[in-house]
């Protein structure tokens, strides 16, 4: 029964969940997040020991996680979420490194974690403050609280 549960397979999206072209360099919108997080690097030279960081952003196909793990663009590794009620497995690869982290691109999920995450992202993204629409931030509480007056944003 766990080997089942441990299966990985390919991270599928919604193409309706796309970032409209032109708008955005990234694909899909990320969600801010204070998540702590275990990175295995998948090598030969691998020590396989654990990393510790913390994910600043996250959407489906990938993540920044801050601190400093050494990696090297193109690095494949294994991440665990460590979400509120469990932990969330997915293989990637790192995208980009720099002084403000590791950008993994995700590129397979374990299966049992795939509705879990996107139950998750759909809370991070429903708490969120502010969101991002045609380039530009309005506080949700904003179009409430204004929803009855002139429209006159001055």
């Amino acid at each position: 029964m766990r080997a089942a549960a441990d299966q990985f397979g390919p991270i599928m999206i919604d193409p309706a969940q796309r970032v409209p072209e032109g708008e955005r360099k990234r694909k899909f919108p990320r969600v801010k997040a204070n998540v702590q997080a275990r990175l295995l690097p998948h090598s030969d030279d691998s020590d396989d020991t654990f990393r510790h960081g913390r994910v600043t952003n996250i959407c489906e196909t990938g993540c920044l996680l801050s601190g400093s793990m050494g990696l090297e663009i193109g690095a494949h590794v294994e991440v665990i979420l460590d979400l509120p009620n469990s932990d969330v497995a997915i293989r990637g690869r790192v995208k980009h490194s720099g002084p403000d982290g590791l950008g993994i691109e995700f590129r397979e999920i374990r299966k049992s974690d795939r509705q879990l995450l996107r139950y998750w992202l759909q809370q991070q993204q429903a708490a969120a403050p502010c969101r991002r629409i045609g380039g530009r931030r309005f506080l949700r509480f904003f179009a409430r609280s204004n929803a009855g007056s002139s429209g006159n944003l001055s």
